[in-house]
């Protein structure tokens, strides 16, 4: 099934095992783990790019075994000639997560630098939310548009 849908002919499934690439044997069994569909999907979207298991080993070589990532974590980069990690979406908790490692790593300098970067657009948010209450109403059947 992960073959078909990642568009991957079963004689291919079965070189990525011969050459030594997935970690199992996709013949030995009906049902995969959840680790090996993952593992499977990987190298096998390479593979049906690539079309040949030595450029493939060549691409992955700086991975770690066994290859169960998904392409929506890493890329690979082809002006550095390596695989990098996608950027988080920022969230509080990554904000959070990154002041924490910052205080950890004694890195004061660039939490004061933090610090300010977040009181000044802690102050022009404010003016912002000022200046939206004290300016006039609408015109009556037009519409104002905010943008936070």
């Amino acid at each position: 099934a992960v073959c078909e849908e990642i568009g991957l002919k079963w004689s291919q499934a079965k070189s990525l095992f011969e050459a030594r690439m997935l970690s199992f044997n996709p013949g030995a069994s009906k049902l995969l783990t959840e680790k090996q569909a993952k593992e499977l999907r990987f190298l096998g979207v390479l593979m049906a790019t690539f079309s040949s298991v030595e450029s493939l080993k060549k691409i992955v070589s700086s991975l770690e075994r066994p290859y169960a990532y998904s392409t929506s974590d890493i890329y690979y980069s082809w002006h550095r000639h390596e695989w990098l990690e996608l950027p988080q979406p920022l969230t509080v908790d990554n904000v959070r997560e990154l002041i924490e490692t910052l205080a950890d790593s004694e890195e004061g300098e660039e939490l004061v630098k933090l610090r300010k970067l977040i009181t000044d657009a802690l102050s022009r948010s404010q003016s912002e939310i000022q200046q939206t209450h004290t300016a006039s109403p609408p015109k009556k059947g037009s519409q104002r548009i905010l943008f936070p």
